[in-house]
């Protein structure tokens, strides 16, 4: 609906005119709504001309109603073609059109407003009057019923709650709004009035009060817990702050192992003891604080090719030639002054630098560069060249290569205010061997990376790289180039602090970000099995798995892992990393291409809890996580999530759950918490309690990040199961497998993250397609709420598949499960559709084991789906094509689905179909612990979903 107020004085300026035109959307009518209008003045009924026409003048139609004196109000007047219409309107603009709003005078009456018990009106629009306002009913769950709760609906209104001020709102149903807000009362009978008692409602809280190492501030002075000496371990490492030299970082502490690093590891006050004398220009850090990494390090950043775009320059001159003229780097300049250089090196300011053919960068020159007769260059060296970047320092070149002709290309690349100044330089060695390498300044990080392409050693006496400061005191060698050997395809980043991340990954060729994340490990009397596949079938993956702690830090590694186009491996964390004693909280899995995807796989040791979930890739981090279901209190069920900033930036995470409770947290890049609704939040060695005074949550926003990834775990008794956080949001939310099997049962959650309340519709569908009658219909969903239901009660024949349908995004979940407590599996709806996909897992071959595909086509035309199995080589075993109809649906077995081909050794299946379909995978497990009967269940989505069918 597109609508226009206009407001303004009459022919005569007296009084005002307000009205309003509507366009509905789908109609040709148009509505003139008058709030206040003046008929003709004296001016005459010529100067007040009401209607429509058409676009040269020829047709239309005037409403004379205001063309005699008078003031007319509250009148509308609808043009039409065709029949008189059924008027649609919404007078008090309560989001609901007067065709279903029983009172469209009343914003506060519609079909999703709360019936009021007393009030003798049908507020939600349902034909009933004060429907369910029985004595003793609690809807809130606060604790008082609705025969004493002045608002039945808001667990934060009651008697005995605090009044709060100016929220116009009587909060303690005493029938007073905001009172004592403006004079000064003793509500706690302390004897301190409001004015200068900092908590009124606690008695034991007043100016004068004994401090109690309690956390409040109880003496009313501004000071929490004063006199208390009470310390912190924000690091979790056995060391309070007071103690702990850098409490922000567990691997430093009194007694931790001293490395040469420029810190003082040992807090005792001495850094990098026993490391001995070296030359301070070798290998850093420097005098400033500088370091480098390199790409063959661990944790080093990736070697990548830097691409130009249209926009680079390019320049040729001899390596005689000196220097070229000042090149803008192309970085910030502050608007509220002079120009103001964003770069930053050795404490210096620079936008602009000067490039010299004999391999150099500088920032200030003068006439002594341009003498290249630089013999063994010291480094640092206080009469030489100084603030130098030299990735490639030809300090004697022969004359021939003097003579070289050289070229440069030169960009700034990205934007605001992550940018990279990229020079790349080539020319030829005396052997005529090709030399090219780039340097490239990152905006904001201030830290510089040499690119090595094709570079070869000449010697420690003929070869200069490294970096220095302006006056020649200070500097860094990389000496690497000097040694034997080539140093091709390489990279070297110097920095200052913490390595940063790569700020602008490239997953062609690998990024420092992580390319998938597993957000939740769990260890101890825990099996994490981890599967990663190759999803390319023409690129080999080499990369490298990672344990890290709850800070992010790495604290276990992997050797070298190597998969061939298409290769699977699946194995246990003690097979990626040995035997290991540190606590590791997630993995990631950094490659040189991005083709790599995965899942993870937890076991309690001996029993059959198990749950799986798919890792989650750099691409798919979000700002938001949906948490769309929270199993807790009700039957003793419980859940956990892990939930990782995989960005390279800090951010301030808001936590937010449906019962009112919430909380803020700062992460730090790669920091990683844990969320537990019924308790707290565990992060940075804090715990932060989130539920002690509300009632029980149902579901959670997550807000806030710069690059969130998450998993949860459900569980109850012998259950278990895991799912993968997600930040997808659609209206059309699609259960791919309901059961009908009376051992089974299959449970939904859907979750509206939306600031109001909004319409739902439920669709079931058979296997063939045909429509399943459904046991409720329509629904509303609102804010924050969540709906589960099983599917016992959902479908009435047959094994199916729900379809729901919202006015706007909603997030949903699924639950499948055995009525014996024994086997449960769960699955994010958001990740299960695509053309072309891969299930990473499956099983066949073995005795009591077996595995289950789905695949749903919600679309109105049939569709055919290819499907092949592959074992961990990357070998195709078979294949099978499988016509779905129309909102059917394929379910099969996964042993049977190729016909009868020999699939014993298959470990996982990839699909293309011709148009989108929704998948899920189930695998199985019945043995027996001990001669207890138990059961393993778990659920996968498609990895590496595709919307196009071109991938295999």
């Amino acid at each position: 609906m597109l609508q226009y107020w206009l407001t303004n004085s009459n022919i005569d300026g007296v009084g005002r005119s307000v009205y309003q035109i509507v366009l509905q959307e789908g109609s040709t009518d148009i509505l003139f709504n008058y709030d206040a209008q003046y008929g003709a003045s004296s001016a005459g009924s010529d100067k007040n001309m009401t209607g429509i026409e058409n676009d040269d003048g020829s047709i239309g139609l005037r409403y004379p109603g205001f063309d005699k004196w008078g003031t007319y109000t509250s009148r509308s007047v609808r043009f039409y073609l065709g029949s008189a219409p059924n008027p649609v309107y919404d007078l008090d603009k309560d989001g609901y059109n007067s065709d279903v709003d029983c009172n469209d005078n009343n914003s506060k009456v519609n079909p999703g407003a709360q019936e009021i018990c007393g009030d003798g009106i049908d507020n939600n629009c349902n034909g009933q009057v004060d429907e369910d306002c029985s004595s003793g009913i609690d809807r809130d769950k606060d604790g008082y019923d609705n025969d004493v709760d002045c608002d039945d609906y808001n667990s934060s209104i009651h008697p005995g709650a605090k009044e709060i001020c100016g929220d116009k709102i009587d909060n303690n149903c005493n029938g007073l709004i905001d009172e004592y807000c403006t004079t000064p009362v003793d509500r706690d009978d302390d004897g301190y009035k409001s004015d200068v008692d900092c908590d009124d409602y606690d008695a034991a809280v007043h100016p004068g009060a004994a401090e109690v190492c309690d956390g409040k501030d109880n003496d009313c002075d501004g000071s929490i817990d004063e006199g208390c000496n009470t310390v912190v371990d924000n690091d979790g490492d056995g060391y309070d702050e007071d103690n702990d030299c850098d409490d922000s970082r567990a691997s430093i502490h009194p007694g931790a192992a001293e490395i040469c690093d420029g810190i003082d590891n040992d807090c005792d006050g001495v850094i990098d003891e026993g490391c001995g004398e070296s030359d301070p220009g070798v290998g850093g850090p420097d005098a400033f604080g500088y370091r480098y990494i390199t790409s063959d390090d661990f944790g080093g950043p990736a070697y990548r090719w830097e691409t130009f775009g249209e926009e680079a320059q390019s320049l040729r001159f001899n390596a005689d030639d000196g220097l070229v003229n000042a090149i803008p780097m192309g970085f910030f300049y502050d608007a509220t002054s002079s120009i103001r250089p964003y770069f930053e090196f050795y404490g210096e300011k620079y936008n602009n630098v000067y490039i010299a053919g004999n391999g150099y960068l500088t920032f200030t020159p003068d006439s002594k560069y341009t003498n290249f007769a630089y013999e063994g260059q010291g480094f640092p060296a206080v009469d030489e060249a100084n603030n130098l970047i030299a990735p490639f320092w030809l300090g004697g070149q022969s004359a021939a290569e003097a003579s070289a002709l050289i070229t440069v290309v030169y960009e700034t690349l990205g934007v605001e205010p992550q940018r990279r100044f990229v020079m790349q330089l080539t020319h030829y060695s005396e052997n005529g061997q090709q030399i090219a390498y780039q340097v490239v300044f990152f905006e904001g990080e201030n830290t510089i990376q040499f690119n090595y392409k094709e570079v070869a050693s000449l010697g420690a006496d003929y070869l200069v790289a490294g970096i220095e400061n302006s006056d020649g005191t200070v500097g860094l060698r990389y000496v690497a180039l000097e040694e034997t050997g080539e140093a091709t395809e390489r990279s070297v980043l110097f920095y200052r602090g913490d390595p940063p991340v790569d700020p602008d990954p490239d997953p062609e060729q690998g990024s420092g970000l992580a390319n998938i994340y597993m957000p939740l490990v769990m260890t101890g009397n825990w099996q994490t099995s981890v599967i990663l596949l190759n999803d390319s079938g023409t690129e080999t993956v080499v990369g490298t798995l990672k344990g890290h702690n709850s800070f992010g830090e790495v604290v276990v590694f992997s050797e070298e892992v190597v998969l061939a186009p298409l290769a699977r491996t699946e194995a246990l964390l003690s097979d990626f990393f040995g035997e290991f004693d540190v606590e590791i909280a997630y993995l990631t899995f950094v490659a040189n291409i991005d083709t790599i995807v995965g899942s993870v796989r937890l076991k309690v040791q001996g029993q059959g809890m198990v749950g799986a979930y798919p890792a989650l890739s750099h691409a798919s981090a979000a700002e938001t996580l949906y948490l769309p279901t929270v199993m807790v209190g009700d039957n003793d069920w419980n859940s956990i999530a892990s939930l990782v900033n995989a960005s390279s930036d800090d951010c301030v995470v808001n936590v937010e759950f449906d019962n009112g409770a919430s909380t803020r947290i700062s992460l730090k890049a790669g920091q990683q918490f844990y969320l537990h609704p019924a308790l707290e939040v565990l992060y940075a060695g804090k715990r932060v309690l989130l539920n002690d005074t509300h009632p029980t949550p149902t579901n959670a926003f997550i807000s806030g990040g710069k690059g969130l990834v998450g998993a949860a775990l459900y569980y109850q008794g012998e259950k278990l199961s895991a799912t993968a956080l997600d930040a997808n949001v659609t209206e059309q939310v699609v259960y791919p497998y309901l059961p009908d099997d009376s051992a089974w049962w299959g449970g939904l959650a859907l979750y509206n993250p939306q600031f109001e309340v909004i319409d739902t519709t439920f669709a079931g569908y058979n296997s063939d397609g045909s429509e399943a009658e459904l046991v409720f219909t329509e629904g509303s969903l609102g804010y924050l709420q969540t709906q589960q239901i099983q599917s016992g009660n959902l479908l009435l024949d047959g094994k199916g598949w729900l379809q729901v349908d919202a006015s706007k995004s909603i997030a949903g979940m699924e639950f499948v499960g055995t009525f014996d407590g024994k086997q449960l599996a769960s699955v994010a709806t958001g990740r299960l559709k695509g053309r072309s996909g891969v299930f990473s897992r499956i099983r066949s071959g073995e005795e009591g084991v077996w595995s289950g595909l789905v695949l749903v086509n919600s679309g109105a035309e049939e569709t055919q789906v290819t499907l092949a199995a592959y074992d961990d080589s990357g070998n195709n075993l078979a294949e099978a094509r499988k016509t779905i109809p129309a909102q059917g649906q394929l379910i099969t077995a996964v042993y049977t689905l190729f016909g009868g081909a020999d699939i014993a050794s298959a470990t996982f299946i990839r699909f293309v179909a011709e148009s989108d379909i929704v998948g899920v995978l189930f695998n199985g497990r019945n043995y027996k612990i001990n001669g207890y009967a138990v059961g393993e269940l778990e659920a996968l989505p498609p990895l590496r979903l595709a919307t196009t069918g071109d991938r295999y």
